[in-house]
């Protein structure tokens, strides 16, 4: 079954049982919601908790949600590739809509992750969405580089991940294992929430990115994740965010200038794309 991506509509009823309840099971029992591995104190974002309803539901529309907007930037930025690495797979939400999407072509994408229930529960959504002959997921170890080749990917992909590494260091020495995996002429796209917000995304703390906590999320900035991608050609897709957040909300716009493209500093997301000198 293979669904065009990033096409408007959630297609939830065209999944397979028992694979949905089975799934909707895995996160209530906890998949999905241990964030940090490397803190050594305990909050909410270090332990496996019990998932409420609308945390169950807002898994399952996980990747509804990225085929509207993940998959879009990918197909108009990245086009074609045929081996996509996504670090931080969590319930494999971002990398089941990448194999959902015609113009991505993937032959064969692999997620990883150091949460064992959450690999669980993201081989029963491959399955839900019956992409799992292309669709795999390897368990990682938290701060260890990570099992492949060099150059062994067209694209790798990291979606609200380094904002859950505690220390700068070893965020640094994930995107470079991400770079060393990433072939020549090969994308790497990273998205991490914006820091310019008077509330931290995730924990809604007033100054939270600024305040830092052991065991609980902080945003990079901008200067810092261009410097985790030195020696890679870097886009920020601002002005991408701002025209595909305005024509959702049906204004007839093919794309916002570049040289307005500063006004997306103020959304929650940052996404950039690098692309891997050939």
């Amino acid at each position: 079954m293979t669904i065009p991506a990033g096409r408007g509509g959630c297609y939830l009823a065209s999944v397979r049982e028992p694979h949905l309840s089975e799934f909707k099971e895995l996160v209530r029992r906890g998949a999905g919601t241990l964030d940090i591995h490397d803190a050594s104190s305990d909050s909410s974002y270090t332990v496996s908790i019990e998932a409420y309803d609308a945390l169950v539901q807002r898994e399952v529309g996980r990747v509804d949600l990225h085929l509207r907007s993940l998959v879009p930037l990918l197909e108009a930025h990245v086009g074609h590739a045929a081996r996509i690495l996504d670090v931080g797979c969590s319930t494999g939400g971002t990398a089941v809509a990448m194999a959902l999407s015609d113009k991505l072509a993937a032959e064969h994408i692999i997620g990883v992750d150091p949460n064992e229930a959450s690999l669980e529960a993201a081989r029963v959504r491959a399955r839900m969405h019956e992409v799992d002959d292309r669709v795999a997921f390897e368990t990682t170890r938290a701060g260890a580089p990570l099992p492949f080749d060099d150059g062994a990917f067209d694209l790798v992909i990291c979606v609200s991940v380094l904002e859950y590494v505690h220390r700068l260091d070893d965020r640094r020495a994930l995107v470079d294992e991400m770079k060393r995996v990433t072939r020549p002429g090969g994308h790497i796209l990273l998205i991490t929430p914006s820091p310019f917000r008077l509330r931290d995304y995730h924990t809604k703390r007033v100054l939270g990115d600024l305040r830092r906590r052991d065991g609980y999320p902080w945003s990079s900035t901008p200067g810092q994740l261009a410097s985790m991608l030195s020696g890679c050609e870097i886009t920020w897709m601002r002005a991408w965010q701002l025209g595909h957040g305005l024509r959702k909300l049906g204004v007839p716009i093919d794309e916002v200038p570049e040289r307005f493209g500063f006004l997306g500093m103020a959304l929650p997301w940052q996404k950039v794309l690098a692309r891997k000198p050939s």
